[in-house]
């Protein structure tokens, strides 16, 4: 039976990606009914991104592109609006989508009669550096607690009841963290922990990215922070909180009286992240960053267009990217 599947592409300047982003999308292996759309906001790349996209729906009727106000959340808005099929993917502009990831996130969706589901996070490596991969170790990124902006999917007329319930007619033009509000919208929450959940994580589904420079890594942990006390503060109703220990021994504490809630693969990841996000510094840096996104909220300098991370929008060798679509 043939999938009909919206797939909506947020794009700002992603001229070098966008290509390949298409394509690893239009190749799927399964027998798919596509609609494409790929909707440019704040784009500053003199409309490189937007003729690269251009000249490829005039070669494939499934793609459409279409422009909304700057803003990730006002590009969501516009695709919801103009979707034909009500199954919607959602993909960064600068990934790679795993073949046969479009038909598996979907399917686990719909048979798990999920709202929404989550993708698995991959890493590209552009060379087998061993210094390099300690660095980014490790390449697979699961993401159990929240949905994963680089590609989720949806059941629109479903999200949209559950975000009426809770008030919404849309999404909140002024949002930092889309991902993180969706998963909330579909999250009961007693107390701060979550009691029920209508969102799925589908580790078969698989979607390829370039990892950040320490640079990008920084001004995006920013970003995330901003997003946090966001929710946190105008978004009461959601029951977000930010995590704020001061002590190593709080955060300790915190994890221990959670471990009994996590998995057999949650307990093996959260420990090596534990390691690895000292090793490399990652822990003081996420304070650091914080305490700017704290400043910035406070004087009003927080913005829901995030720093555009050049690192990770490079243009991928031909055999590199051939070999993540196999």
């Amino acid at each position: 039976m043939t999938q009909a599947i919206t797939i909506g592409v947020p794009v700002r300047n992603e001229s070098f990606t966008i290509s390949t982003t298409l394509d690893s999308v239009l190749r799927q292996n399964r027998q798919l009914e596509l609609e494409v759309i790929v909707c440019a906001n704040a784009c500053t790349d003199n409309g490189a991104t937007e003729r690269i996209v251009s000249e490829i729906a005039a070669d494939d009727r499934r793609v459409k592109l279409i422009n909304s106000e700057p803003g990730k959340p006002n590009a969501w808005n516009k695709i919801i609006d103009t979707a034909k099929y009500n199954d919607i993917l959602f993909i960064d502009g600068d990934v790679v989508v795993g073949n046969g990831s479009v038909h598996t996130i979907i399917d686990f969706m719909n048979k798990g009669k999920y709202i929404a589901a989550s993708s698995k996070m991959k890493k590209i490596l552009k060379s087998k550096n061993p210094f390099g991969m300690v660095l980014n170790y490790p390449l697979t990124q699961h993401n159990f607690h929240g949905i994963c902006g680089r590609m989720y999917s949806l059941r629109r007329s479903e999200l949209l009841t559950e975000m009426l319930s809770k008030g919404y007619k849309k999404m909140p033009e002024d949002l930092i963290s889309e991902d993180t509000w969706i998963s909330l919208i579909l999250e009961k929450r007693q107390k701060g922990k979550v009691v029920e959940r209508k969102w799925g994580y589908c580790q078969n589904a698989i979607v390829y990215h370039q990892p950040p420079n320490k640079y990008d890594r920084f001004k995006r942990a920013i970003n995330m922070a901003e997003g946090s006390l966001q929710l946190s503060l105008e978004y009461p109703e959601l029951g977000y909180t930010v995590i704020t220990e001061k002590t190593l021994i709080q955060r300790l504490s915190r994890r221990f009286s959670q471990w009994k809630n996590y998995n057999f693969k949650q307990k093996l990841v959260i420990p090596i992240n534990f390691i690895k996000k000292r090793i490399k510094y990652e822990y003081f840096e996420n304070r650091m960053a914080m305490k700017i996104a704290k400043r910035n909220y406070e004087q009003g300098k927080h913005t829901n267009i995030w720093h555009e991370s050049i690192s990770t929008k490079q243009r991928l060798p031909l055999e590199l990217y051939l070999n993540l679509i196999k």
